[in-house]
């Protein structure tokens, strides 16, 4: 019902650091009064509660009214992407005031992550457990894990304590006992006790997330199609659909003191394939079968983004990708690779008509003999409907992570954000999936517009934060 909102003059956005809640302030131009939208995202609901509503008129997203002022406590069901609006006969600045004391009632006030491990299974691996609190009030809670029936945890619950809107924090529960298991999948089963603090409101969480090693060692990889060079290392796997009924990809990852290494085992139906470059330099390596490789190595990317430091930022502004390749097989067998994204590139797509960047965008000086800019080979098996892809990057192409690297001793390990997507096109196509949603942590980000790297829904791509170990 927009007409609520007619001849009026955004304010702020009352909740800048809550990702469950967006509430628009804003000030009608007739009387300087205010009117405010509220509604949840996506995957929350619950009740609002306003105390001091009495003179408010409440309606919901079809103008149909919910309370009409004459109580002082409005209690509003509220539902995601519903809008609710609030007409005051008071200024904005009052409004305000009313609707930050509001008791956002939540039914899963927390988003709850279980870390994939960055460092091989080990006697006394540690699980951590990322918590956020998206409600717009504070909350504490205490969390349960279970873990796999082998293992033994010192401990299998910890509180968060207080908690901040927007605030986030890991917690750690150590093991006693840890084993591997031959699939790197490790199920996660957590419950949360929450209370929100304003309003002594209680609830329940629960979920599990199946974890995986996600762990790249020192390791000299040769480019040549052929993966026994990787069978010391761990995979990681991804489920296309996310039920287990289409066959799972397999994705290593290795480094070493020239090279970023990633090979894959894609199963795929049908081979879909651009012409090469050279042939057709206006065609998209995204939209044929490829293999993106997105990092995030630069806590700020500037001057690339331009929203760093907006009160949104955090909550859906954020681009934390600064570094992204595609690796594709074109018509006649021709492996190709290209740079996406890297800093001084400004989040645009590669086109021939579109400016020249500093890297390049574009195809990349690489091939099974190598180049300036890496190795790649990709072989099709018809008979096994299977692509292999082998890759390897210079590390000049990702300097900011190689200069941490670099400083790595034996026995070392750090941890960055790396992600990939996967895409299977063509009639008989699985489509485009990612590790960051196999991994379980699907935040919107500020470039999700670009055709590269998913959208703005939630169940495609989103920000590059899932963790990723480098060892030495």
């Amino acid at each position: 019902m927009t007409h609520f909102l007619e001849d009026s003059k955004l304010v702020k956005e009352l909740f800048p650091n809550s990702k469950s809640t967006w509430g628009f302030l804003f000030r009608r131009n007739d009387d300087s009064k205010a009117t405010a939208a509220i509604y949840l995202d996506q995957d929350f609901s619950g009740t609002i509660e306003i105390p001091n509503a009495r003179g408010l008129k409440i309606y919901d997203y079809l103008g149909t009214p919910l309370f009409d002022g004459r109580s002082n406590v409005a209690t509003i069901s509220a539902e995601p992407w519903q809008t609710i609006y609030i007409v005051s006969e008071q200024s904005p600045k009052h409004l305000e005031s009313i609707l930050r004391k509001a008791h956002f009632n939540l039914d899963n006030p927390l988003i709850v992550n279980p870390l994939s491990f960055t460092k091989p299974i080990s006697r006394n691996s540690t699980v951590k457990v990322r918590v956020e609190n998206a409600s717009p009030n504070q909350v504490a809670a205490s969390v349960k894990i279970q873990v796999p029936s082998d293992w033994l945890l010192i401990r299998d619950e910890a509180s968060t304590g207080v908690m901040q809107p927007g605030q986030v924090k890991v917690l750690r529960f150590k093991a006693k006992r840890a084993l591997p298991n031959t699939d790197n999948k490790y199920n996660i089963v957590w419950e949360a006790e929450v209370v929100n603090i304003n309003s002594g409101y209680q609830t329940q969480q629960s979920g599990n997330q199946i974890v995986q090693v996600a762990y790249a060692p020192y390791h000299r990889i040769n480019i040549d199609g052929d993966l026994s060079d990787w069978q010391d290392i761990t995979p990681v796997s991804i489920d296309p659909d996310g039920n287990g009924g289409l066959p799972s990809d397999k994705v290593w990852t290795a480094w070493d003191k020239n090279y970023f290494y990633l090979a894959a085992q894609v199963p795929d139906q049908q081979q879909s394939s651009n012409k090469p470059f050279d042939e057709d330099p206006y065609a998209f390596a995204f939209y044929a079968d490829s293999i993106q490789m997105a990092f995030d190595t630069i806590k700020k990317n500037l001057p690339d983004d331009l929203l760093v430091g907006d009160p949104e930022y955090e909550k859906a502004l954020a681009s934390d990708m600064d570094h992204l390749f595609i690796a594709t097989l074109a018509q006649g067998n021709m492996p190709e690779l290209y740079r996406q994204t890297a800093p001084g590139t400004n989040y645009q797509t590669y086109y021939p008509t579109n400016p020249d960047t500093n890297p390049p965008l574009g195809p990349m000086n690489a091939s099974p003999r190598g180049g300036t800019d890496g190795k790649i080979k990709i072989v099709r098996d018809e008979t096994n409907k299977i692509t292999t892809y082998e890759i390897a990057i210079a590390w000049k192409d990702i300097s900011p992570l190689w200069q941490k690297l670099e400083e790595l001793r034996r026995g070392e390990t750090i941890t960055t954000h790396f992600a990939f997507a996967i895409n299977d096109t063509g009639d008989q196509g699985r489509g485009m999936y990612y590790w960051t949603k196999e991994a379980g942590m699907v935040f919107s980000g500020g470039y999700n517009f670009a055709p590269f790297w998913g959208t703005g829904q939630k169940a495609n791509g989103g920000r590059v934060i899932t963790p990723w170990g480098f060892g030495k």
